[in-house]
């Protein structure tokens, strides 16, 4: 978990930090840095990342389209015939194959650093000064 503060509860673009106290502490440093007479508090709040929302249905669409016309190509006889008439998932395949590729693409990602920054704050608390 990581925690950021702010002086302004709507826009949270400064440091994360590893603990909620490390993030009381800087905003305290901050704000003894540059008091304003009209600001006595500053924000702290938990960042949560944004998830990677994988659409399982597109995908598995996708991926029997492929294999329809790879089919097709090898076996002509069969054109006008689309394997995904044969080929269904349930709803607990559709939950694990979504899981799967959310985890593999998430991993891909921080792997590689492509990670956006986007996120949201919550639990979000006043600390005085």
């Amino acid at each position: 978990m990581k925690y950021m503060y702010t002086d302004d509860s709507d826009v949270w673009d400064g440091d994360r930090y590893p603990s909620k106290e490390d993030a009381i502490r800087a905003g305290k440093e901050d704000r003894e840095r540059k008091i304003h007479p009209l600001c006595s508090h500053f924000f702290i709040g938990e960042v949560k990342r944004a998830p990677v929302v994988v659409d399982v249905e597109d995908i598995v669409e996708q991926v029997l389209d492929t294999l329809t016309y790879s089919h097709e190509e090898h076996y002509p006889a069969s054109e006008g015939i689309k394997i995904n008439e044969f080929f269904s998932l349930d709803d607990d395949h559709k939950k694990t194959l979504e899981k799967h590729l959310e985890l593999t693409i998430t991993s891909f990602f921080f792997s590689h650093g492509l990670i956006p920054e986007h996120h949201k704050i919550i639990n979000r608390e006043e600390i005085a000064r």
